[in-house]
């Protein structure tokens, strides 16, 4: 029993220290390389997603659609508020401003995003969009 509840007690910390820790820039770019392969696109689709040059980016809105995939944000074509909210406040820790920022344009970018009738693509984009538009400080950081 007393192993039981060790193997229980580390697997538990372990998820706790995976869910708290602070994503990376590191991170952000071996999503953004996997996801240019996954997606099939090229060079000037992950140089405008580093800019943020949403413009550049009409072919490879996909790209917005895995990366969210990758971190766990979109499932089946549906943004998890919660999943996106742990992510913001985990990417935001040292930032209290910020968090209150990103808690603020969550509802209203994520419905925007699920106003684009379940496809991946077009939902992730849309929300991306509307961060960029109400809230750009949080997409500079990345």
């Amino acid at each position: 029993m007393k192993s039981i509840v060790l193997i229980f007690s580390t697997f538990l910390a372990i998820q706790m220290n995976y869910v708290s820790a602070k994503p990376s820039k590191e991170e952000f770019l071996k999503h953004l390389d996997n996801c240019q392969k996954k997606e099939n696109l090229d060079e000037g689709i992950v140089k405008a997603v580093e800019e943020m040059k949403l413009s550049d980016i009409a072919e490879g809105k996909c790209i917005f659609a895995c990366l969210m995939e990758e971190i766990g944000v979109l499932k089946n074509n549906k943004i998890s508020k919660e999943d996106l909210m742990n992510y913001t406040q985990n990417l935001y820790q040292d930032d209290n401003e910020k968090q209150e920022k990103a808690t603020d344009v969550t509802d209203k970018c994520i419905k925007e995003g699920e106003e684009s009738n379940g496809d991946r693509c077009e939902v992730a984009f849309n929300l991306v969009k509307c961060v960029q538009k109400n809230a750009p400080d949080l997409l500079l950081n990345h």
